[in-house]
């Protein structure tokens, strides 16, 4: 009884350590469990993404003899639904079983990455920079000799 209880502690650390570091998905629903009947159930799954598979640790309410059953598995996870089969252990019963399940899960659309595109550069026409209207200067003394022709 004890190796079957450190085996599931383990199962469920190992499922949980990899939601951990992955984005988890929660779900709600009902499962049947087989030998007990009907339960209403919670589930983590390792990952959030549609129509992918994935592990769950959950915890069902079996409705017949009021009673916990914590569970793992594995589960199919669509457009916000989960279908599992779980194996767990009846806590009133003392007994493992099996159960299978669905219901709602908050599943996401799987991102696409967006194709990367280089920046593209356009070069621009080089301006034309207009001089400013210098007036005419001579360019030395007049033939007269007069140095009053020169500008200052």
């Amino acid at each position: 009884m004890k190796k079957i209880t450190a085996l599931l502690l383990c199962t469920s650390l190992s499922v949980m350590s990899h939601a951990a570091y992955s984005k988890a998905a929660f779900g709600a629903g009902v499962a049947y469990v087989f030998g007990d009947g009907f339960a209403i159930s919670v589930k983590v799954f390792s990952n959030d993404k549609e129509e992918k598979a994935a592990a769950s640790l959950g915890l069902d309410f079996i409705v017949n003899d009021t009673s916990f059953r914590p569970n793992i598995g594995v589960a199919y996870l669509g457009k916000s639904y989960y279908a599992d089969l779980s194996a767990g252990y009846n806590l009133q019963g003392k007994d493992f079983d099996v159960a299978i399940g669905a219901g709602w899960a908050d599943t996401k659309k799987e991102e696409k990455a967006a194709p990367q595109t280089s920046p593209t550069v356009t070069a621009a026409a080089p301006e034309t920079i207009d001089e400013p209207d210098v007036p005419d200067v001579p360019d030395g003394p007049t033939d007269s000799g007069d140095v009053s022709d020169l500008p200052i």
